[in-house]
């Protein structure tokens, strides 16, 4: 195992290349959760990624789905693209995933950065940020089993989702820039970290990440998250 290992910006992808049938790649995942529950693993998380034409893209809430067979009582969380989701949908889809999951299920929200995916969807990617505040506020409302009426990116009338979550869903931000990581510090649970920061970039986005969450009244609560290479020795 490769602990710490800081992957130059530019050179990180989350879909695993080298196996392209995209059955095997769902029996190792499967095999993949099994291990994580047997060997004690904190938390399994599942990303999101879209209009991928080079690699298998597994949609995040079928799999995780499918995977909470093999990890018992870890807890879970998803990772979806703000942009990319409607929050009517993605907010059914964490309420029906949490009926079946240890709760509480984390949602994590992303900026995405992919221009090609911005481009596939007609979505201007200088929106992204405002775009992912909106999903925010109306994703923990919904969550909550409010009556929401919207008018902004997504327009809602009166809509109210069931099954909702029991247990409050916490709403983590992944950010690797200055105003995404404020806006992680004023409005989410917690800030998940690049796995491709740098150690000095760290601890320069981690004050940034103390002051505004000390300036919204929040905890502070910073997820640092590495990549590891397991292979047999």
């Amino acid at each position: 195992i490769y602990r710490d290992v800081i992957i130059p910006r530019g050179e990180f992808g989350d879909i695993p290349l080298g196996v392209h049938d995209a059955r095997v790649q769902a029996t190792q995942l499967l095999e993949l959760a099994a291990a994580t529950s047997q060997a004690g693993f904190d938390f399994l998380m599942l990303g999101d990624s879209h209009a991928v034409p080079h690699a298998n893209a597994f949609a995040p809430t079928p799999t995780l789905a499918r995977l909470l067979a093999e990890t018992g009582e870890m807890p879970v969380g998803l990772l979806y693209l703000a942009p990319f989701h409607h929050p009517v949908i993605a907010a059914e889809q964490v309420g029906t995933l949490a009926a079946f999951a240890p709760e509480p299920l984390t949602l994590i929200l992303g900026n995405g950065d992919v221009s090609s995916q911005f481009a596939a969807f007609g979505i201007s990617k200088a929106t992204r940020g405002s775009r992912i505040e909106e999903l925010i506020g109306l994703m923990r409302r919904l969550l909550a089993g409010d009556e929401v009426s919207h008018d902004g990116f997504h327009t809602l009338n009166g809509v109210r989702i069931n099954p909702v979550p029991q247990v409050p869903t916490p709403i983590w931000l992944a950010a690797t820039r200055g105003a995404a990581v404020e806006r992680a510090g004023r409005l989410a649970d917690g800030w998940e970290t690049s796995p491709g920061s740098s150690p000095d970039e760290l601890v320069e986005l981690l004050a940034l990440y103390r002051r505004a969450c000390a300036d919204s009244g929040r905890t502070p609560n910073p997820i640092l998250r590495r990549d590891e290479d397991v292979a047999a020795e």
